[in-house]
């Protein structure tokens, strides 16, 4: 324990095992410079604001809170698992990859971080979600029995997002990359924007309209037992394939430049 780094550690140690058990009664505001970070929230009732510089890596673990929670962190790597949560998260990050995860989550939740990967996975959540993230190679949005609306802004790079049973309005603006959106028993809108790349498609048994605009590339859209309406806008230099099985509600589809191949089966609307 002879670096300055081991000697500051130390002290992040001893305040945080200080303050997890005054977190259960009341207010908490913890502020730290550049290190390692490792935060467990269990059972608290106040409000918790967090601050910390750069550092390797931080994690937070939320279980049973019920005030709100604000957290601040510089470059890094970051994990944030929250569970069974009844006040607001929000979390603003610097550069660096995220992993994100809530499940059973009441409040609204929103997530800004700059550069880097970022995997977000939202499980039976209540609240309205907003995430907002930078550019990164990948982007991952899984979105499962979810109740609130959520909104999705994405800078460049590949991007899935994958969307099971949501009850409430889904929209996302993502830049350049290639893009796999699958959808499943949606109820309310979905509203997708892309840049340029090539994107596939996939919806079942959804509710909710859809409304797509992209960039440049190849289009794949699978369509099958939807009952709100399509609507398809590509400025796309590319091929498309569309294919539309069982559908109720109307489609529109306005292709760019490029090979074609559509086919409709069992639509009820125009």
């Amino acid at each position: 324990m002879d670096t300055d780094t081991d000697k500051i550690f130390i002290v992040i140690l001893i305040s945080h095992c200080f303050l997890i058990f005054l977190l259960r009664i009341g207010f908490a505001d913890i502020i730290s410079g550049d290190g390692t970070h490792n935060c467990t929230f269990l059972d608290t009732a106040g409000t918790i604001n967090v601050t910390f510089g750069s550092g390797t890596s931080h994690l937070f673990t939320l279980n049973d809170t019920n005030g709100a929670v604000t957290v601040h962190t510089g470059d890094g790597e970051r994990v944030v698992s929250a569970y069974n949560t009844s006040g607001s998260i929000n979390a603003t990050f610097g550069n660096g990859n995220d992993v994100i995860s809530t499940q059973m989550t009441e409040g609204s939740i929103s997530i800004t971080s700059l550069d880097g990967d970022h995997d977000c996975t939202f499980d039976g959540t209540e609240g309205f979600i907003s995430v907002d993230v930078g550019n990164g190679a990948n982007h991952s949005f899984i979105l499962t029995e979810t109740n609130g609306a959520i909104a999705i802004f994405a800078g460049n790079g590949d991007c899935v997002i994958n969307a099971d049973s949501t009850v409430g309005s889904l929209t996302a603006e993502l830049g350049d990359g290639n893009d796999d959106i699958s959808l499943s028993q949606t109820a309310a809108e979905v509203s997708i924007s892309t840049g340029d790349g090539d994107r596939v498609i996939n919806a079942l048994n959804t509710s909710g309209s859809f409304i797509g605009r992209f960039g440049n590339g190849d289009d794949h859209a699978y369509m099958y037992n939807t009952e709100g309406s399509i609507s398809i806008n590509s400025a796309s230099d590319g091929d498309c394939i569309l294919k539309a099985d069982g559908t109720a509600g109307s489609l529109t589809a306005y292709l760019g430049n490029g090979n074609d191949d559509i086919s409709l089966s069992q639509t009820d609307a125009q």
